[in-house]
């Protein structure tokens, strides 16, 4: 994360009491668990996205809410400026066959989710 990025991050963990970080755990446990294919960047601005106008509330409400607006940013194509760059998204950089994967793999996710298979969305090992 460049000093911007983590401004920020720093920022809204401590508006949320430290839940941004521990939200992003399971975010990336459940990506290793399913093979690692989405960039551990892509999944924090993510997760920095999705929670600086939502709360985090109970876990299983925080990863419903992560899935179903993660799949809602990628489809709208919506602009998480780089800060560096910040006229352009960090979502440009890849290609379309890409982002349509990660999307995939969202709403793969956000089924298990749906229907509490919290096994099969994130194994069984400790978080």
């Amino acid at each position: 994360m460049n000093i911007n990025k983590l401004d920020e991050f720093k920022k809204l963990n401590n508006r949320t009491d430290g839940k941004v970080t521990k939200m992003i755990r399971p975010v990336k446990a459940w990506n290793n668990y399913w093979q690692g294919k989405i960039i551990s960047y892509i999944l924090e601005r993510l997760v920095l996205e999705v929670f600086k106008n939502k709360p985090i509330g109970k876990w299983v409400k925080a990863l419903h809410t992560f899935y179903n607006e993660s799949i809602r940013l990628i489809n709208e194509s919506a602009i998480m400026p780089d800060k560096k760059y910040s006229d352009k998204s960090i979502l440009d950089e890849y290609n379309q066959s890409y982002l349509l994967e990660v999307l995939e793999r969202l709403k793969k996710a956000k089924g298990y989710a749906d229907e509490s298979k919290w096994n099969k969305l994130l194994g069984t090992r400790r978080i």
